[in-house]
């Protein structure tokens, strides 16, 4: 039974990570803002004429790119929350790993291979997110390995 418990606490603890993820990105929007700006501008790149026309530099569209991020960042930490729940109450995984799946996957598509491949994002000092996009994915993956264990009864 205890098992449940540390499951729970682990996704409860990833819901509470997004949670203040996410709305640390409202309520402080510009800050990580200027670093989607740049990712996606590749302006910080070592302009390679033959990967700038993959830049973005349309501020609406940036935005919006913003937006999908921090709109996945809240889904991510309601199915995190919603899946905390389901484990300690019905002792079921399928929430809980889908929510752990979509913030995965944000870090992993969305920054691992998007922004440090296509936008070419590890070539920028400052602007560089790729280190701590594994070291989320890592933890992130972990705790969907130890999650879907099935438990000695």
């Amino acid at each position: 039974m205890y098992i449940y418990w540390i499951k729970t606490f682990l996704v409860a603890g990833m819901a509470l990570f997004f949670t203040i993820v996410a709305f640390t990105n409202i309520v402080d929007y510009n800050t990580n803002w200027l670093f989607v700006k740049h990712v996606l501008s590749m302006d910080k790149t070592f302009h390679s004429p033959h990967l700038m026309g993959r830049a973005i530099t349309n501020q609406s569209i940036q935005h919006f790119g913003y937006f999908l991020i921090i709109l996945t960042e809240a889904l991510t930490a309601v199915f995190c929350w919603l899946g905390a729940y389901k484990l300690l109450k019905d002792h079921t995984k399928k929430i809980a790993l889908l929510g752990l799946a979509l913030g995965f996957l944000l870090y992993f598509v969305g920054f691992c291979v998007i922004a440090s491949e296509w936008f070419v994002m590890w070539q920028a000092a400052k602007w560089n997110g790729q280190v701590k996009a594994y070291l989320f994915c890592s933890i992130i993956l972990l705790i969907m390995i130890f999650i879907n264990q099935n438990e000695k009864t």
